[in-house]
């Protein structure tokens, strides 16, 4: 056997295993009038890729960039794919493209981190212009292990550059070289069964066959695979019922835990849309607009001291605003995109009293995780927050079952009296501002969570006297 120089021995050792390595490889690419070259290198544990971006148009040139300036989009992707699966018919093969959905999600590329150095060039955070004969330069290394090449190795992957000119979902110009090219990444990671492959496994039980068979195909609304204490896991939410399937496989059989009927699902009544009052509407032609409200129920005010969060725990801040004791209709604004058909929920509504509104307060900030917030009682955050662990992951598991059933607002029952309404938040994760309307005697009418999808002239906080 002839061996290798050590040298070149503890080069290749360096390239996939943390060690440097002086190996890169350029090409360039001109299409249309946008030349680009891109050098691709190995680092001491990772990849590097080096831009050369020039205008060689007569006229300016404009691309979309990040907010720091950067124009170009540098990410690793695989090559190779894990398989599919079978294909099913009817409501199981409509559950299996929600698995797949996951599986495509997890082999994304990988982006690279851009290495900032000052922007060049003029324009806004959203773009930027490349006068004729411009050039730039910019950097991007790979992100540390585990990475995608960890799990494919390099002789599975390719580096791509992508430019990409406003409104355009295509790349103008795009660069790709095999990461092979300049180092060999052996698999750390190697993968296993696909998700296709477990949910074909797990499927072949016929009494759970049976059961995902019956429900609607167009009814799925969310599906997850995972393995737990080596047993694969298929979780289900249909839109018939706020309890999810749940499938537990070990290779020998599989243990469902189906919905009951009392897990059904009863459609809350919905009303015309009910904007907070005196409060105006700042028109937006690329703005939102208000569709309609959905009625959840009454939320039970023991003591009439309402809490807002997206966690309940010892730290969830009570409203100082006291309502009158006892059960408050709860609803939700829903809005959609002006031209759009896609619905979010903009306002939660909690109505304190019939008496009219003649002034609102700015009363909390509420900080919202996993894109949901709940309104409750005190006494209702209190029992969330004295669950042990694991009962509470299973509590708010299935808060997030029940209102993936019901899209957009649900109604959960904490018992002792005490219940919470958790919705999903129009506009995903941030700090929301909680309102209270208060009638000529100073007290609460209603209680508002604006998720600013709707533009709403909400009254100024007044200033802070200085000393």
């Amino acid at each position: 056997m002839r061996l290798l120089p050590l040298g070149l021995l503890l080069a290749l050792v360096a390239a996939g295993c943390g060690g440097r390595s002086e190996a890169h490889v350029t090409t360039t690419r001109v299409s249309d009038g946008i030349a680009v070259q891109m050098t691709l290198g190995a680092t001491h544990d990772g990849l590097s890729v080096e831009a050369r971006i020039e205008n060689q148009r007569t006229e300016p040139l404009v691309l979309r960039q990040d907010g720091c300036g950067y124009a170009g989009v540098a990410e690793v992707a695989r090559t190779t794919h894990q398989p599919r699966g079978r294909r099913w018919s009817g409501s199981i093969q409509a559950l299996k493209r929600l698995v797949l959905e996951d599986q495509a999600a997890s082999e994304a590329p990988e982006p690279m981190t851009a290495v900032r150095k000052k922007c060049v060039g003029e324009g806004s955070a959203e773009t930027l212009t490349m006068k004729p004969g411009a050039v730039r330069k910019e950097r991007w290394i790979s992100r540390a292990h585990p990475s995608m090449l960890d799990v494919v190795g390099s002789q599975h992957a390719v580096a791509r550059l992508k430019l990409f000119e406003p409104d355009e979902t295509k790349p103008s110009v795009a660069v790709t070289r095999p990461v092979s090219t300049v180092a060999k990444w052996k698999i750390s990671y190697p993968e296993g069964r696909s998700d296709g492959q477990r949910f074909d496994t797990l499927l072949a039980d016929p009494a759970l066959r049976r059961a995902l068979a019956a429900e609607p195909a167009a009814g799925w609304r969310e599906a997850a695979l995972s393995v737990v204490d080596g047993a694969d896991e298929l979780k289900a939410v249909s839109a018939r019922y706020e309890r999810a399937f749940l499938a537990v496989g070990d290779g020998k059989r599989v243990q469902l835990v189906a919905p009951r009927p009392a897990d059904r699902v009863v459609p809350y009544p919905q009303a015309p849309a009910d904007l907070p009052p005196r409060i105006g509407v700042i028109p937006e032609p690329a703005g939102y607009k208000a569709t309609h409200d959905v009625l959840a129920g009454a939320l039970e005010l023991p003591s009439g001291r309402l809490v807002v969060d997206s966690v309940f725990d010892e730290r969830t801040p009570v409203v100082d605003e006291r309502a009158r004791p006892g059960a408050h209709p709860f609803r939700v604004t829903l809005a959609k995109p002006v031209g759009g058909s896609v619905e979010g929920v903009a306002l939660a509504t909690l109505v304190a009293s019939d008496r009219p509104t003649v002034r609102w307060r700015s009363v909390l900030t509420v900080g919202v995780e996993g894109s949901t917030a709940m309104f409750s009682s005190e006494e209702g955050a209190r029992i969330r927050a004295a669950s042990p662990p694991e009962a509470s992951a299973a509590d708010y598991d299935a808060d997030v079952d029940a209102l993936a059933a019901r899209l957009h607002v649900a109604e959960r029952d904490l018992g002792q009296g005490a219940n919470l309404m958790t919705f999903a938040t129009g506009a995903g994760d941030g700090g929301y501002n909680l309102y209270v309307g208060l009638d000529a005697d100073g007290r609460p009418t209603r209680y508002v969570l604006d998720l600013e999808l709707l533009h709403l002239d909400w009254p100024k906080p007044p200033k802070q006297e200085t000393a």
